[in-house]
């Protein structure tokens, strides 16, 4: 049976379009990179939904084609394709809202984090990694601890690869560049997230870290 195949327009680095890429990986799935450049981009700017990308294509059997625009769109756009759901979050909204809570809340550590990249000076850089580390993210990291030690593991739903599982494993990977290499989560602090991780490394999410992240 013929599926759906994916083109993902955006700069060649990781940047916005790492967590798509890596769902996409991770679930199997066919696609490919189309790279832009300052220049191309110009060309394209107005066409696109916001006058920004990543824009993922989707091209079905039949012939059509849709694109969506916004980097967090497109991943719950491809949880719901790939049921990267919990089980009941299709016709639940309550399901639904709690597998997001987690999510969101991913979202707004790497958030954080990423000031530490945008910070104009290393004095400031500094700074902003030791207010992550004092007490704030090792903290919140223990309510994640305690989902997945509470659903049986390895992930956030038991065995089954969920959305928050994928988000926690880009998280861990902003971790180890930005703060080192298994500092927050290590198998003495954060078992389960520790085993969730592994788990993930084990397959086709390590292998595009470890293969084509940088390049995307």
């Amino acid at each position: 049976m013929a599926e759906n195949t994916y083109e993902l327009l955006y700069w060649q680095i990781p940047g916005l379009a790492d967590i798509t890429r890596l769902i996409l990986e991770a679930v199997g799935a066919s696609y490919t990179n189309k790279f832009v450049t300052r220049e191309t981009f110009k060309e394209i700017k107005e066409e696109q939904r916001f006058g920004h990308i990543p824009k993922l294509t989707v091209k079905a059997p039949d012939g059509s084609v849709v694109h969506i625009w916004e980097s967090k769109a497109i991943h719950n756009y491809l949880a719901d394709i790939f049921d990267l759901l919990p089980e009941g979050a299709h016709t639940s909204a309550v399901k639904r809202a709690e597998c997001f809570s987690n999510v969101f809340s991913l979202y707004e550590y790497m958030d954080r984090l990423s000031m530490i990249r945008v910070m104009p000076t290393l004095e400031l850089r500094k700074e902003v990694r030791e207010l992550a580390m004092s007490d704030k993210l090792p903290k919140a990291l223990q309510y994640h601890e305690k989902l997945v030690a509470q659903s049986g593991g390895p992930y956030y739903y038991g065995k089954k690869m969920t959305l928050p599982d994928l988000i926690l494993y880009a998280l861990n990977v902003r971790f180890n560049i930005y703060i080192g290499e298994a500092v927050l989560i290590n198998e003495a602090v954060t078992p389960h997230l520790h085993k969730l991780v592994q788990t993930l490394d084990a397959g086709r999410a390590g292998e595009y870290v470890r293969d084509r992240r940088d390049w995307g």
